[in-house]
This record gives C-alpha cells, structure tokens and sequence, in this order.
C-alpha cells in the first residue's frame, strides 16, 4: 500500500475511534438511568444476544444472526461505556427471572393441589 493510501485508512480509523468515544461519553449519562438500563435489556434481549439464533430455516437463521450482531455490538458500546451499569442490568434481570420462575413453581404447585 502507499503511504499516501496509509495515511486514508490511518485517517479513517482514528474517525471511527473518535466516533466511538463519542457514543462511549452519550452512554455513560445514558446508563446511570434506570429506565435506559431496563429499556437497553430488551433489545439485548430481542436481538437474540443471550441465547442460540440457530434454525434449520437458513433464512431466518441469518435474519436472527443479524440481529444478534447489532445486539453484540450494542452490548459492547454498554460495556465500554459502564461496565458496572451493564453487571447491574445483568443481575437485575436474574432476579427477574428467579422470581419469576419461583411464581410459576408456586402456581403449578397450586394447581396440582386443587
């Protein structure tokens, strides 16, 4: 590569770090609510970024691999910008989900008394 070609791709890289600090900066205001926190886990959530996007269905399989990676790369802008905010979001929703869980043990086990 030429050195004048270096220098554009030297350019373009520092642009996108530069972007990306940016982003990093709007996020850690952003994280410090919870109504954002909540709100970010849902669209982890719906972009498939804590489970399996496999599907016999090649089709879909790609759709949801799709989806999964603006969800990673989401998560990783949450992670740069406050990693401690993120482990909070992540331990909030597995209480969520022990709870819920323990209530849905609790109705079945109602129902299997009446």
């Amino acid at each position: 590569m030429s050195e004048e070609g270096e220098e554009l791709v030297a350019r373009k890289r520092l642009g996108e770090a530069v972007e990306r600090l940016s982003d990093v900066a709007k996020l850690q205001w952003l994280m410090e609510q919870e109504t954002f926190r909540d709100f970010m886990w849902q669209v982890l959530t719906h972009c498939h970024v804590f489970k399996s996007v496999f599907d016999q269905n090649y089709g879909r399989m790609s759709l949801l691999e799709g989806e999964r990676n603006v969800g990673l790369w989401l998560m990783s802008l949450l992670g740069d910008a406050s990693p401690d905010q993120l482990f909070a979001m992540q331990q909030k929703a597995t209480r969520q989900a022990a709870e819920t869980a323990r209530e849905e043990r609790e109705r079945a086990a109602k129902l299997r008394r009446s």
